[in-house]
């Protein structure tokens, strides 16, 4: 028995799974925008929203940042240099905002905890997406699906009083 039909029979499988390898990363999405068109040193001030009432501010100063009231003190290079990885992460997914657009589906009527960037520039944190490590996100023109994790470490930066 000759080998030959059996090596044109693998030459050919693998040019047919070379290409359809090819088709399919040529056709993955391209990557989206950052979340927020907000470069990290255009931030000069950050507060986080939990119910409605502010929990913490931060103010940059020059070069240092500074928690000012409600809550004082403490070191906070690690807090901002957190809070700051909001506006560059990439959504997975973007659906734009209408007068359609139900936010109670995505947990987003209210937000579970706002972050709020220079007085202006609002992202709303909403539910987690069903069968996945994802999180809504509320911004001025969409909801964004990203990949969860600030989530948890944000809302313990500055939890709720202990009734």
């Amino acid at each position: 028995m000759s080998w030959r039909p059996h090596l044109l029979l693998l030459f050919a499988l693998t040019i047919i799974a070379g290409a359809a390898l090819v088709d399919h990363y040529a056709s993955q999405p391209a990557a989206m925008a950052p979340l927020l068109p907000l470069a990290a040193a255009a931030v000069t001030a950050i507060e986080l929203e939990h119910n409605g009432e502010i929990r913490c501010r931060y103010q940059r100063h020059e070069e240092s940042w500074q928690r000012t009231p409600p809550v004082m003190g403490g070191e906070i290079s690690e807090e901002v240099a957190l809070l700051l990885q909001l506006p560059s992460l990439q959504p997975l997914r973007q659906l734009p905002l209408d007068a359609t657009t139900t936010l109670a589906l995505y947990g987003l009527d209210p937000p579970r905890l706002t972050l709020r960037f220079n007085q202006t520039i609002s992202v709303g944190f909403g539910d987690q997406a069903p069968l996945a490590f994802q999180r809504y996100l509320l911004t001025a023109t969409a909801i964004a699906l990203v990949k969860d994790g600030l989530y948890g470490q944000i809302s313990l930066l500055c939890p709720p009083p202990i009734p």
